[in-house]
């Protein structure tokens, strides 16, 4: 018989009410070897997750059912249209990233300007189906089928759920932008959309049963290929089935690896953002001494988020392909004195930013097999069309190119991956995976991530707490956003140009925009999981 100590943020209690009949809280001091742990950003998935779990299934083939049932119970965040990235350990064996970037596609128009696409010419080459296949293929336990992995995500988006707090905050905000998605039919509940109601997907579920049937090929090559393709050219798009086809397995590649205080961070290599939250943190480590008081680390931890973003804007990593020499010097401690030195004067130029958003869920099971795994259609919603017979969103992931600069590392081109912020992170101590984390938020993934992988490190108690915290973000043109309004009058950050953040997406005094952590970590000899109050998302710890 298996046991759940069960974890919620506040607002997923309000909306929820699972019930998971025979189980008992679990006493501490239990084995935390035996252990397994998820959290998530919809209480569907966790539930969905722990379910595999129960059934024999491992990491892998949990996570894979994870990411399918978020792609129905938070369709603003990610799903059949996006990409996702997993970082993975297997106990006792060394941390490695599956990369399945997306990617522009060959008829795209290196001389457009951003504010002349349009929305079907705005999505980039999807290959999150592929990137789950494979991980199921290659490192699923071999007990659970495809088909009881899509399975759980079929239902809901047939049957429908009942979103929380945050997913019905979010609609409200995009819903003018949804119109014709809504007139579609895609998105249904009996009396309108809203909390409380049943939401269902019926579309959704009609192309995740033929997923579940035939696998990625259906998609990348078959009958949802020729769908994705006839609405592209009806509505002047650039994918075609060729760049569908030309969507290969998810590459391992190794992770952006470095000590922080004793304990080894990895974290997503690029195209990705992991190097700047890993630069983040050497910044920090090179400021911090003992005995420091809490207002002189918030002012440290400001200072090492600004100086990495900065840094990144002003010296990108140039080749996706060969950057280990660059971000061998970028994470020395050498060059966080350097970048030290320099003024945290900004010049006054903020660069356009477009959003984004994505969504996080973490695990690791009972034989110590770890996952990390970020996946986004980038904006909310992403672009906001769907193929009328699929049911699915695009992302939005052309807009995070940069435009009118051909020789910028970023520029917009044919087969380019898609720029990106995630940073799914695993710390390991003495050869033990001790934390596994994430977050959505865009540019706000480097600094969450960053501020509780500091905090973890301090010795904290308490996961939940360390995740509930207020939090601090920085752009790279010195724009300073604060959680706590009261901060502000800190010494030092007077440099830096206060802003304040959107408040529509609050959640009992606590802001969305500061991303949406989901963690599993041991503490004090035993596991524990976290979901970020800010969300909807809920986490579980099972022990035999």
């Amino acid at each position: 018989m298996t046991t759940f100590r069960y974890a919620r943020t506040a607002a997923a209690v309000r909306c929820y009410l699972f019930v998971f009949l025979g189980f008992l809280v679990v006493a501490a001091g239990e084995d935390a070897s035996a252990q397994a742990a998820v959290s998530s950003a919809s209480p569907e998935a966790t539930e969905t997750g722990a379910d595999i779990l129960r059934r024999g299934g491992n990491a892998a083939d949990a996570a894979v059912a994870i990411a399918f049932t978020l792609g129905v119970t938070e369709p603003a965040m990610s799903g059949l249209g996006g990409q996702i990235q997993f970082l993975i350990r297997r106990d006792g064996d060394e941390v490695f990233a599956l990369n399945g970037s997306s990617f522009a596609p060959a008829l795209t128009d290196p001389a457009i300007d951003r504010d002349e696409m349009t929305p079907y010419q705005r999505t980039t080459v999807p290959t999150w189906l592929k990137s789950l296949e494979y991980l199921w293929r290659y490192h699923g336990s071999g007990r659970i089928s495809w088909r009881e992995l899509v399975e759980p995500a079929i239902a809901y988006a047939r049957d429908g759920f009942i979103q929380g707090e945050f997913r019905q905050k979010v609609f409200l905000r995009h819903q003018e932008d949804l119109t014709g998605f809504l007139a579609a039919g895609h998105m249904q509940a009996d009396d309108g959309i809203a909390q409380g109601k049943r939401l269902r997907q019926p579309r959704l579920a009609a192309t995740l049963e033929k997923i579940a049937k035939g696998g990625s090929e259906v998609f990348y090559q078959g009958e949802i290929a020729d769908l994705i393709e006839q609405d592209m050219i009806a509505n002047g798009g650039w994918i075609r089935k060729a760049d569908l086809a030309r969507v290969a397995d998810p590459v391992p590649v190794d992770p952006v690896s470095a000590d922080y205080r004793g304990y080894q961070v990895s974290t997503f290599p690029p195209p990705a953002g992991g190097w700047i939250m890993m630069q983040t943190l050497k910044i920090y480590e090179r400021q911090r001494w003992e005995g420091w008081s809490e207002d002189e680390a918030r002012l440290a931890m400001t200072r090492s988020i600004f100086l990495a973003q900065r840094d990144r804007r002003e010296r990108p990593v140039e080749d996706f392909s060969d950057y280990t020499a660059f971000l061998d010097r970028k994470l020395s401690g050498e060059y966080a004195s350097t970048l030290l030195e320099r003024s945290l004067l900004t010049d006054g130029r903020t660069p356009q930013s477009n959003g984004g958003e994505t969504t996080h869920f973490s695990l690791i099971d009972a034989d110590g097999f770890a996952i990390s795994a970020t996946a986004s259609i980038n904006a909310y919603y992403g672009v906001r069309v769907a193929a009328p017979e699929l049911g699915f969103l695009y992302n939005s992931y052309m807009d995070d190119f940069t435009f009118g600069n051909p020789a910028h590392p970023y520029a917009i081109a044919p087969g380019k991956p898609a720029y990106s912020s995630m940073s799914p992170s695993i710390v390991t101590h003495a050869g033990e995976t001790v934390l596994v984390l994430g977050s959505p938020g865009s540019a706000r993934i480097i600094s969450a991530v960053a501020q509780v992988i500091a905090g973890y490190a301090e010795n904290a108690d308490s996961l939940e707490a360390l995740i509930a915290a207020p939090r601090i973000h920085v752009t790279g043109g010195g724009r300073l956003y604060l959680e706590n309004p009261a901060w502000r009058f800190l010494p030092g950050i007077a440099e830096l140009e206060y802003s304040e953040p959107s408040t529509d997406l609050m959640i009992e005094g606590l802001n969305a925009y500061f991303g949406g952590v989901h963690a599993v970590g041991r503490l004090r000899g035993e596991w524990q999981a976290a979901a970020d109050p800010r969300r909807d998302g809920a986490a579980l710890v099972l022990t035999p």
